[in-house]
């Protein structure tokens, strides 16, 4: 099993557990949400080891826990977690209440009531754990948001901003659509953005990787016809649809209008 296929698992279960407690039935989904945390902690250790790289033991033998503290120094994300966990006091209650998950929880029974909070503890779209995307998925939401800013106090036209994890890149990409980027030459385009974060105080090492596409792109109308006329999609998670001719494995709206 490798990175990508613990990614898999853990949106997947997130997603599931929040079926499940749609469904009523609680144990189930509180003990999926934890392993759906676990599987992206874990994704982000896979992530730091080198292919042909002899593995160290003590790494290997601490990865091999279910203590999500642990996993996250493991995974070298402790600097992250604690800096966000001393700014932000949504995301710290949160952490609290997800890390209280024990894989024993599998034996014991959950109200409904602590399904849904530690559900929304995992995927709360502000302070949530899971969607903490510097910790978990290896994606800044604050510097998506940061862009979306600069655009608009540039009086450029963003009609689409979302972070994307499409099967052709490796990465995450920061996916762009609007009147204002299209260009004759679509160079022309990324000379705009990237003068509107210059503008900002974006430098080389805090631009994002970007995806510019144009309003005529199959992906973006299919967005926009889909999402267009939603008051916000701020926040909003997708992934394993396909939109237009491209199918996204996992997303996070900023804007769809």
């Amino acid at each position: 099993m490798d990175r990508r296929d613990l990614q898999t698992l853990a949106r997947l279960w997130a997603r599931e557990a929040s079926a499940l407690l749609k469904a009523g039935y609680a144990d189930g989904a509180y003990y999926l949400a934890g392993y759906a945390v676990e599987c992206a902690l874990k994704a982000c250790i896979a992530k730091g080891t080198r292919r042909g790289e002899f593995p160290d033991r003590h790494r290997a033998n601490e990865s091999h826990t279910h203590d999500f503290l642990v996993l996250a120094k493991v995974a070298g994300l402790l600097e992250s977690l604690q800096e966000r966990l001393g700014r932000d006091a949504a995301f710290r209650r949160n952490w609290e209440l997800v890390r209280s998950w024990s894989e024993r929880s599998r034996y014991q029974r959950h109200s409904v009531e602590r399904a849904r909070a530690y559900i929304v503890a995992v995927n709360d779209s502000r302070s949530g754990v899971f969607m903490d995307k510097a910790l978990l998925v290896s994606v800044d939401w604050r510097r998506g948001a940061e862009v979306v800013e600069a655009f608009d106090r540039a009086g450029l036209k963003a009609s689409v901003v979302m972070w994307a994890k499409l099967p052709e890149f490796d990465d995450w990409r920061l996916v762009i659509s609007g009147r204002s980027f299209d260009t004759p030459d679509p160079r022309d385009g990324y000379r705009l953005m990237h003068a509107a974060l210059e503008e900002a105080g974006f430098t080389v090492a805090t631009t994002p990787i970007t995806l510019v596409l144009p309003t005529s792109d199959p992906f973006i109308k299919a967005l926009r016809k889909t999402f267009g006329k939603a008051k916000s999609v701020e926040g909003m998670r997708l992934g394993g649809q396909v939109f237009g001719d491209q199918f996204i494995e996992d997303g996070i709206a900023y804007r769809i209008e």
